[in-house]
């Protein structure tokens, strides 16, 4: 049974780190996550990164009124 710490970490255009969050000890496997901000992000263009013990993975998203 392999684990991984999972860290999610939203950047807006300019690189500057908006939010992150992170899950300790996560199983092998496939899951769903919904990260739901604390605060309202205003229109524009980030990138969310997803950074585990095997390596990481970046998207962009856009975010209209």
């Amino acid at each position: 049974d392999k684990e991984s710490d999972i860290t999610f970490t939203i950047f807006d255009l300019l690189g500057r780190r908006i939010k992150e969050e992170r899950i300790i000890k996560q199983t092998l496997g496939v899951h769903l996550y919904s990260i739901i901000p604390d605060l309202e992000f205003p229109t524009g263009v980030y990138t969310i990164r997803m950074t585990t013990n095997s390596g990481n993975a970046l998207q962009r998203f856009v975010i209209f009124d």
